[in-house]
């Protein structure tokens, strides 16, 4: 019986390692190919919005890992990895600023308004 339980904590670790890198994987793939501002945007509507997302996958792969038990570690780790992505991926120092600036910005306002996020107020506002 314990080695079945084993088995589903495995998969569902690695089930939250793949979506994990869905995320990863979306963000790296257009931040070559957007401007900043726009990923800016994305990244807001995706994390901070009350909205859904324009891209339907990504949307279900973060309502996916949002209903893991361990979903605060894990939202806050991909939260983490996508800033890191949108900052490193600007070559010259005044950009990456610019780009940290505008991340700050974002986390400011959302943590001040007391509107519902898209995920629900429980997943996501309680995890910024």
């Amino acid at each position: 019986m314990k080695s079945t339980t084993k088995q589903i904590i495995v998969t569902n670790s690695y089930e939250q390692q793949i979506l994990e890198e869905k995320i990863d994987n979306h963000f790296l793939k257009l931040v070559s190919i957007e401007s900043i501002e726009q990923m800016i945007e994305r990244f807001r509507r995706l994390f901070l919005q009350s909205s859904p997302y324009e891209t339907p996958e990504i949307s279900t792969v973060l309502e996916r890992i949002l209903q893991f038990p361990e979903c605060e570690e894990k939202f806050n780790y991909i939260l983490n990895r996508c800033c890191y992505i949108l900052i490193n991926h600007q070559q010259q120092n005044q950009e990456q600023k610019n780009v940290l600036e505008k991340l700050i910005q974002l986390f400011s306002q959302a943590t001040s308004k007391s509107d519902y996020s898209y995920y629900g107020y429980c997943q996501t506002k309680k995890i910024l």
